[in-house]
């Protein structure tokens, strides 16, 4: 297995989403699953600059930095120079833990130059979550967000639509496709998801509910953002 695919890194390059600026991966600081180093030097490969920590709290940090087997220098760097943010968050994306974490992320990458990371412990759901806000707001497609997303699963558990679409599908429904109903206001589940050819403007509303403003969404896209063309054209939406 290639270091990339052990440690479920990978640059998320979707929608109006630049290349190389957003990476996704497992810890690079907690080595629960031996993957943490590998995470490290592939973090500084690229050259990221910022790191929101979805899974660790500060004083989980100081606990796997002190451990005989922490071996992760340049997260290390990154950490005493204040550019991780430890957040603790839970998978309960409905409750209020989630939400306030989701806010201050993204918030915090508004507010500080990428390339970004964002990473739990395995770099699966809460990294998902979270992900797919960013996918969505960038305009990426459903098919985009769901591929993203799975290939995780095929890293870890050779799960895909060919090798196992039970599991597959049952993953997506029960995940992704739950919190994008969650985001665009359709509880019920009435919409046809794959339908949405533009998810921006939903994300746009959702994101403001849950505490982050204007100036804070648009610094973020324009962070993340091919062009300024798609920051005018979201921005403009949002008001008709």
């Amino acid at each position: 297995m290639r270091d990339e695919a052990f440690a479920n890194f990978r640059n998320v390059e979707v929608g109006n989403i630049k290349d190389s600026i957003l990476y996704r991966s497992a810890s690079p600081v907690d080595n629960t699953h031996n993957c943490a180093p590998i995470v490290d030097k592939l973090v500084q490969s690229v050259g990221v600059k910022y790191i929101v920590n979805l899974s660790d709290s500060e004083t989980d940090l100081i606990e796997h930095i002190n451990k005989s087997d922490f071996d992760s220098p340049y997260f290390l760097s990154l950490y005493n120079n204040g550019n991780v943010l430890p957040l603790s968050m839970d998978a309960q994306f409905k409750g209020d833990s989630f939400i306030e974490s989701l806010a201050k992320a993204l918030t915090s990458m508004s507010n500080n130059p990428g390339p970004y990371l964002i990473h739990c412990v395995e770099g699966k759901d809460r990294t998902g979550y979270v992900v797919m806000i960013i996918e969505a707001l960038l305009g990426a497609s459903y098919e985009e967000i769901i591929d993203d997303y799975m290939i995780t699963y095929d890293n870890y558990y050779d799960i895909t639509p060919i090798a196992d679409s039970e599991r597959y599908n049952t993953i997506k429904e029960k995940n992704i496709d739950l919190m994008l109903h969650y985001v665009i206001g359709d509880e019920e589940e009435k919409q046809n998801l794959a339908k949405i050819s533009d998810y921006s403007a939903y994300v746009r509303a959702y994101l403001l509910s849950i505490g982050m403003d204007e100036e804070a969404i648009n610094r973020l896209i324009q962070n993340l953002s091919k062009s300024i063309t798609f920051l005018n054209i979201i921005v403009y939406q949002s008001y008709i």
